[in-house]
């Protein structure tokens, strides 16, 4: 069989994060780094700052994720991603959890034109059952990225449903 050596991992990082929680309220920042040694890779980072309030049957929350060099490669295309989420979650029983997300992310690619900020609704409803959980999930994603490295554009949109059961042993 042949080998590649361009198989090597030649990256490492490091996260770390910070959280209080005065009262029902929690607030959390956190910071990520990736450190690459191939001389033409420039290293992402990511900062998050998020909060959220917690009741008896319901919680709600919100997070802006800054993401800067995301899969840059020194002489290419590079991006900065700023995604901002607001999320709720409501206990309808003591099986029955339901959710909904809504982000905005809006990317910048430096010689480019700045797209239309993607968009995302995601529905979720799960069942508890002890050790199980079924979940079905549902997204609708507007105006999407064209390709992993460059800016959205209007009309690329997407829906996607998932059903997951897990097992916990």
């Amino acid at each position: 069989s042949d080998v590649c050596s361009s198989d090597l991992n030649t990256a490492a990082g490091y996260s770390i994060g910070y959280s209080v929680s005065p009262g029902p309220i929690k607030i959390a920042v956190g910071y990520t780094a990736i450190e690459d040694s191939e001389v033409s890779s420039v290293d992402p980072r990511s900062k998050t700052l998020g909060i959220t309030y917690t009741a008896s049957d319901f919680a709600i929350g919100a997070q802006r994720t800054k993401n800067t060099d995301g899969r840059k490669i020194n002489g290419t295309i590079a991006f900065d991603d700023t995604v901002d989420t607001i999320a709720a979650s409501f206990a309808a029983n003591k099986e029955i959890t339901l959710g909904a997300a809504y982000s905005k992310m809006e990317r910048e690619v430096p010689g480019s034109a700045t797209g239309p900020d993607t968009k995302v609704l995601q529905l979720v409803a799960a069942y508890n059952l002890g050790p199980v959980v079924a979940s079905i999930s549902y997204e609708d994603a507007k105006d999407k990225n064209q390709a992993a490295n460059v800016v959205s554009a209007a009309g690329v949109d997407s829906t996607l449903t998932k059903i997951k059961v897990k097992a916990n042993f």
